[in-house]
Parts: C-alpha cells; sequence; structure tokens
C-alpha cells in the first residue's frame, strides 16, 4: 500500500495571490486593448467623417449615382461635349473669395494657398493644414495654362489626422461634375473631363503645351497611402463675376 503525500495547504494570502494574477492580466490587457482602440479610431476619424458625410448626402439627391469605391480606370471626354451641359447650379459661399475652392458634389469648401512648393515638405504641410495648395510654377485661374491644385497628402493612414481630409472625395467625382474655383472675386467654372491615377513622380501632365487652360486636382492614391496619384482634370467654362 502506497503511502500519500499530504496536500500541501495554501495560505488565505497564497490562494489569493493565485487568483489575483490572472485577473490582473486579464484586466491589463482589457486596458491595452481599449487605449489601442480609442487611438486607431482617432487616426482614422477624419476619413470616417468624410465618407458618411459624403454617402448620407449622396442618398438625398436621387439623380446622382453613388459611386463606389473602387480602383479608378483612365476616362476621358471631349471638351466640346460638356459644352451643350451647363447648369449653374447655385454654391455655398466660398470661405475665401480671393482664392477658394467649392466643389458641391462631395462638400469641398476650402481656401487656396497660392503658390506652394510642391517638393518642400515642410511648406506644403503648413498649407494643408490650412486648405489645400496650389502648386508654384503653375498657372493661376486667370492665365493660360494648367492650374495644379493638390491636397490631402498623406504617408500612411494613422497620419491623416496631421492634415484636412478636404481632397480625401474627389475619388468620387465624375466626368461633367461641377468645380467651382473662385479668384480675385471672380468664380471660375469648370467640368470634370478626365480622371486618371499615374505614379507617385509621374509629372508629365504638367508640361504639356497643347493641353491649354484646365484644372487639375490631385491627392494620393489609394486613400492614406503615397503609391500612386488620383488626378480630376476639368476644363473651364466660363467666368462670372461675384458683383452679379
Amino acid at each position: 500500500m502506497l503511502l500519500q503525500a499530504p496536500k500541501e495547504k495554501l495560505s488565505f494570502v497564497q490562494v489569493k495571490r493565485k487568483v489575483d494574477k490572472p485577473i490582473i492580466s486579464q484586466i491589463f490587457g482589457l486596458v491595452i486593448f481599449f487605449i489601442s482602440s480609442s487611438i486607431l479610431g482617432l487616426m482614422v476619424l477624419p476619413i470616417i467623417i468624410s465618407e458618411t458625410s459624403f454617402r448620407l448626402g449622396q442618398l438625398k439627391k436621387e439623380s446622382v449615382r453613388i459611386v463606389k469605391n473602387e480602383p479608378v480606370q483612365p476616362q476621358k471626354i471631349q471638351f466640346a461635349d460638356l459644352l451643350g451641359k451647363v447648369v449653374f447650379e447655385p454654391v455655398p459661399v466660398p470661405v475665401d473669395v480671393n482664392f477658394g475652392i467649392v466643389i458641391p458634389k462631395i462638400g469641398v469648401n476650402a481656401k487656396v494657398i497660392a503658390n506652394v512648393n510642391a517638393e518642400k515638405v515642410s511648406e506644403f504641410t503648413k498649407a494643408l493644414k490650412l486648405g489645400v495648395a496650389h502648386a508654384a510654377g503653375t498657372s493661376l485661374p486667370d492665365q493660360e495654362g494648367t492650374t495644379f491644385i493638390f491636397g490631402h497628402s498623406t504617408d500612411y493612414p494613422w497620419n491623416t489626422a496631421r492634415f484636412n481630409a478636404i481632397f480625401y472625395q474627389i475619388k468620387d467625382l465624375e466626368i461633367g461634375d461641377e468645380v467651382n474655383i473662385f479668384y480675385n472675386g471672380q468664380r471660375y467654372f469648370y467640368k470634370v473631363t478626365e480622371r486618371r491615377i499615374v505614379g507617385a513622380k509621374d509629372t508629365g501632365f504638367l508640361t504639356d503645351p497643347a493641353e491649354g487652360k484646365r484644372l487639375v486636382l490631385q491627392t494620393c492614391w489609394p486613400p492614406g497611402t503615397t503609391k500612386e496619384r488620383l488626378l480630376v482634370f476639368a476644363r473651364p467654362i466660363t467666368v462670372l463675376s461675384l458683383e452679379n
């Protein structure tokens, strides 16, 4: 007959410690999870707000087809095809009549910072916190050539909150949509003619002298990366005076 060793008797303190350890670990894990989730939520909040506002606005417009967030394919239309489809819709009062941009479909109403060096990070970072940026060296709205405006330039989704997500929604613009540039008391009325995705370092579209007068809007693509650039091209239809 084998003798059994006497069972170890644990004191109340020892039992309490054994029970407390897993509970403390669980609580600590929940706290870390909550903090991480909160930080992540704050990081992507600008994108969530932008998407939600746009989608709710589109639901109120039965005549407007909602565009899915899919890779953009090259699309183009002849400028002459838009001339017979001009409708001057009322737009919100621009936040800056000296240089501002209003895009009714996606709710953009922002200040444009003029002559920003697109190659100098510190300069365009500061500009994008105030509005969107007009690239130095490109034409102004009252001049011939290409007016190049860029916004929402960020490297990772968690850096989105560092910038205004003003141009995040230009991915939903379609051919024929309206873009308004306000400059020195004039409203420059444009219609979208083309959408294009190019490489991050592709600037060939800026140096083509055959393109004539036009507006180019740029943002990073896919959203929250610097892999490529989404370009939206628009042609001027007419100029309206704000005094009329």
